[in-house]
């Protein structure tokens, strides 16, 4: 698996690229993160998820996953700018040791503005925690999703999806299995690049030590059941979970069985662990 080195001050984004096939590993302070980033199985053009990741100077952390609209132009130049913005932003912060929160929903905005201004109708989903110390907030636009597990199996956070059916689950009216194959999962409600875009702001929730976190794109969430990757995600080292969340998410996508769900789509995906 491919390193970066543990630095005082990481600040890292990918935009319209890949990552290696067994993922990306960081080595934090306190912390390690693998990221993955692939296309669409057979496709030939940019790979529309980005991510970054920001280990701040105060100790904090910033991971952030974006997914360009796929029915819209541009969906990789709309997803790498909130990468970009956010990377700005936080490689200014002059905070110590306090929430960032200001800085990400500044970087937000700002790339909500950059991709109207563009004026081609591009748009973008994003999930972004900020952990500081034992403390985790969420803030996501659109059906890129943000999930905490404990290692017994317990969901400490989930967010909901900005979506027809990510709100039908959420109120009872479609059961969350059916709702992988519902006709209108594709729909989304709010994403950057709306004039009227919102950012839903989660509470602080403590992150414990060896809990999971996971950031992924409906590449990941719209080919693998909630139960299935809190049973995945829960134990084993990090590299092993990300093989294996990785090569489900790979036999889901060439799966032709209907038994299972399978949307081939690009994939962005963090997984989070806080260590000993």
């Amino acid at each position: 698996m491919s390193s970066s080195p543990e630095e005082q001050y990481l600040n890292k984004f990918f935009s319209e690229t890949d990552t290696p096939a067994e993922g990306q590993y960081f080595r934090l302070p306190d912390a390690e993160a693998v990221l993955y980033l692939q296309r669409r199985p057979g496709k030939d053009s940019e790979n529309e998820d980005s991510a970054g990741i920001y280990a701040l100077r105060d100790g904090d952390t910033v991971l952030a996953i974006a997914d360009g609209m796929g029915g819209m132009p541009a969906g990789s130049k709309a997803s790498g700018i909130i990468v970009k913005q956010l990377s700005r932003v936080l490689s200014k912060s002059s905070r110590n040791s306090s929430e960032h929160r200001e800085d990400i929903l500044t970087g937000l905005e700002a790339a909500n503005d950059e991709i109207q201004a563009m004026g081609v109708g591009a748009g973008s989903t994003v999930a972004v925690v900020e952990v500081s110390n034992n403390l985790l907030r969420s803030y996501h636009a659109g059906d890129s999703e943000i999930l905490l597990v404990g290692q017994r199996g317990k969901v400490k956070l989930q967010t909901i999806s900005h979506s027809p059916v990510g709100y039908g689950v959420e109120s009872g009216l479609i059961d969350h299995k059916d709702a992988m194959y519902h006709n209108e999962r594709h729909l989304i409600s709010n994403f950057l690049g709306l004039p009227d875009m919102r950012i839903e702001m989660g509470p602080a929730v403590e992150i414990a030590r060896y809990d999971t976190l996971l950031l992924a794109s409906d590449g990941v969430f719209d080919n693998v059941h909630v139960d299935e990757l809190v049973d995945l995600v829960r134990k084993g080292g990090l590299a092993q979970v990300s093989k294996a969340l990785i090569q489900l998410v790979s036999e889901r996508m060439g799966s032709d069985s209907d038994a299972t769900p399978s949307k081939p789509d690009d994939v962005g995906f963090f997984l989070y662990r806080r260590s000993a």
